[in-house]
């Protein structure tokens, strides 16, 4: 890599270094719900995208290039007080080669989290997830935050974050739309990095309820790192909720993108067990297997969704212990999950088990063997050896 290549690196990083990114699920409480935009928790909205994200050192020397369009879907949840969003996108279109990578990971759920202000906390999505689509989660979760109160005269500022730091946020709102700017920034996560902000522009549009209908963000921001070179970050982000019509149509791209398995019809051949497993794990991989288990860990405790929940997970479950006895490199991202002692921890121990393989025992033994694991949970993985 050339010297200009590795600052545009370091820069693109001072951009993006402040994602913030969990992989657990422990959530703090909130105070009462005071947001200028509302969701409906039970209902999942569906809406048009248009995504570009720019960097380079200049107009024509560009060092990134992500453009891709889609739908983005949005299922709202409440734990404690805090306002969850499962998000993905389906139906999703790159319109260059440099997206198309991106544009198969965005199909994966994550959750954004916000504050019950309307604050935007971050991204929770599986350990395994690459680092730019956390990023541009992290975007999207960013935009569509609108924190704080309107004055008398429909005006206000409001300090939020975002992947650099933390800003003062200009807002108006008149009638259904509510107008944001990026003033300033008051905290850096790079200290080393000089931001300026060229332009920064979004208008969200509200119904009646308050839900959100649309949004159009734009902004340009230039780091200088430490007088050598500035790097031009460009990001635009359209939404535009579907209508009746078209959220059924991309519900029907859901329900194809999420079937797992198709039953055999009766006096069907039999198949071998590497057939069977791959019918059971459905085309799937593990990191989607793996959302959908933490979208299971995030439904029960509701009751009216515990048994729709639980028959997601069950679902789930076959399909993963598939994927274990498929794949060996499958197991690698299981390990990967118990050795950071993820939510899904004693799922993965039991499915570990289930799946039988010497492989699959191999890391059993190793788990059993841990003296930072729960208790419960070396039991479990104790309990999955066999003699």
């Amino acid at each position: 890599m050339t010297r200009r290549g590795r600052l545009v690196a370091v820069a693109a990083g001072a951009i993006l270094a402040g994602a913030l990114v969990w992989s657990g699920f422990i959530l703090k409480e909130g105070a009462g719900s005071s947001s200028v935009v509302r969701w409906r928790t039970g209902d999942r909205s569906a809406y048009r995208v248009d995504l570009r994200f720019l960097m380079g050192t200049s107009a024509t020397a560009i060092a990134l290039d992500l453009d891709l369009s889609g739908i983005l879907n949005v299922e709202p949840r409440r734990m404690n007080d805090d306002l969850i969003l499962k998000s993905w996108l389906s139906d999703a279109s790159p319109r260059n080669a440099a997206s198309k990578t991106v544009a198969s990971a965005l199909k994966r759920a994550v959750f954004l989290q916000f504050r019950s202000t309307g604050a935007f906390v971050g991204v929770r999505v599986s350990p395994e997830a690459e680092t730019f689509v956390q990023n541009v989660w992290q975007a999207i979760g960013a935009a569509i935050q609108v924190s704080g109160q309107p004055d008398t005269q429909g005006r206000w500022t409001a300090h939020e974050s975002d992947s650099i730091g933390v800003y003062a946020g200009d807002y108006t709102k008149e009638g259904l739309n509510v107008g944001r700017r990026k003033a300033r920034y008051i905290s850096v996560h790079q200290a080393k990095a000089a931001y300026s902000i060229g332009e920064s522009r979004s208008t969200l549009t509200l119904d009646r309820s308050s839900e959100l209908q649309s949004l159009d963000s734009k902004e340009v921001i230039r780091v200088s790192l430490e007088g050598l070179m500035e790097v031009i970050s460009y990001t635009q982000i359209r939404l535009r909720k579907l209508d009746g019509k078209e959220a059924r149509a991309s519900e029907d791209l859901v329900a194809s993108a999420t079937e797992i398995m198709v039953p055999a019809k009766p006096g069907a051949p039999s198949m071998d067990g590497a057939a069977l497993d791959r019918a059971r794990a459905g085309g799937m991989e593990v990191r989607d297997v793996l959302a959908l288990l933490l979208d299971s860990e995030l439904a029960f405790g509701r009751r009216e969704e515990d048994e729709e929940a639980r028959k997601r997970a069950d679902r789930a479950y076959v399909a993963l212990t598939a994927l274990l006895r498929l794949d060996v490199n499958n197991l690698a991202l299981v390990a990967d999950h118990l050795d950071r002692k993820g939510p899904l921890t004693d799922v993965l121990l039991a499915a570990l088990r289930d799946a039988g393989t010497p492989a699959a025992q191999e890391i059993l033994a190793k788990q059993a063997a841990r003296t930072d694991l729960a208790p419960g949970s070396r039991m479990e993985a104790a309990r999955g050896l066999r003699t």
